[in-house]
């Protein structure tokens, strides 16, 4: 549930940006690793159990998003990266 709510949560942030500031999604990676942002700062409030799940499934998005982005990505295109 708390994965759905980052992504729902992500989605709604980055609409109100695109919709009333009139900036630009860089790329889908930036969605992905906002969400995982949120993903991990809300796992710290979960239970024991729950939050090892949780940065244990974050971990591994993050590792495929950063792989994924990386060979898809432009030379000298770092992304924004809002994951540690």
């Amino acid at each position: 549930m708390v994965g759905l709510a980052a992504i729902c949560w992500t989605l709604w942030k980055s609409r109100n940006v695109v919709c009333f500031e009139k900036k630009r999604v860089n790329s889908p990676t930036e969605l992905v690793c906002s969400a995982l942002a949120f993903i991990f700062f809300w796992a710290g409030l979960q239970k024991a159990d729950d939050r090892e799940q949780l940065e244990t499934g974050a971990a591994a998005l993050k590792d495929a998003t950063v792989h994924f982005h990386h060979e898809g990505s432009a030379p000298g295109d770092a992304g924004v990266v809002l994951i540690q």
